[in-house]
């Protein structure tokens, strides 16, 4: 039966190991306080009946939905108060999350099948640190041309990621900056207008990086960083 008239939950909303192929039953849901989980409901391939939803207080996990291929439905989200966990979906895009401004706390992409990170646009701040890791046919990190601050950046063990590009905004992490892992990965220009870097360093073991563009990278960030230069070895140091 429809639940549409339910405009508020205040604590958590868990879908967990269920049935469910949509989510029109809560077409009137404009705000979960707690946290909102979808896990491991292997027949969800819909969630488009969340599309009055703009805030969640405290956790979004979307993880093991493998049917689930987009986040339409989740536009009008403009603000997670802690973190966001994507994971081990069938997400080709992130355009379901084009109205999302801020997170409070880490923001993980992780095993998805996303080709690019078109959708992200809107987001400005992520509190925590936002983890891009084992996307296997991402090739280009781009559209978060409003990002300002991270809490911290990591972008690991993605194998055809050629280019993280179109950050201009971003200026300031303020932990780790680790970039590692990435074999097929080539520019790193999204990069330069990164001024202060909170924490330790590592760019490395990017086969076809040229060491050249991490030197750069790391004299430009120059006394903004304020740990360590953890590591900058194995990129390619032949161009």
């Amino acid at each position: 039966s429809s639940l549409s008239p339910c405009q508020v939950v205040d604590g958590n909303l868990w879908f967990m190991e269920s049935a469910l192929t949509n989510m029109n039953a809560f077409t009137g849901l404009t705000k979960v306080g707690g946290s909102l989980l979808m896990k491991m409901n292997f027949e969800l391939t819909d969630i488009s009946g969340l599309s009055s939803l703009n805030h969640v207080g405290t956790n979004l996990d979307i993880t093991y939905n493998y049917q689930l291929e987009s986040l339409d439905g989740l536009n009008g989200l403009e603000h997670v108060g802690r973190h966001i966990e994507l994971k081990h979906n069938g997400l080709r895009n992130l355009s379901g999350l084009s109205g999302l401004k801020s997170v409070g706390g880490d923001f993980d992409i992780q095993f998805s099948s996303i080709f690019e990170m078109n959708g992200l646009h809107n987001l400005v701040s992520v509190g925590g640190t936002l983890t891009i890791y084992s996307n296997a046919v991402l090739s280009r990190i781009s559209e978060l041309s409003a990002l300002t601050s991270v809490g911290g950046l990591q972008i690991r063990w993605n194998t055809q990621l050629s280019a993280i590009a179109d950050l201009p905004a971003l200026s300031t992490i303020e932990s780790t900056l680790k970039v590692t892992h990435n074999k097929s990965l080539e520019d790193i220009g999204g990069l330069s207008s990164v001024s202060a870097v909170g924490g330790n360093l590592w760019v490395a073991s990017n086969q076809t990086l040229c060491q050249s563009h991490v030197t750069a990278l790391v004299a430009s960030i120059g006394d903004g960083l304020s740990g360590d230069i953890a590591s900058t070895a194995e990129n390619d140091e032949g161009c």
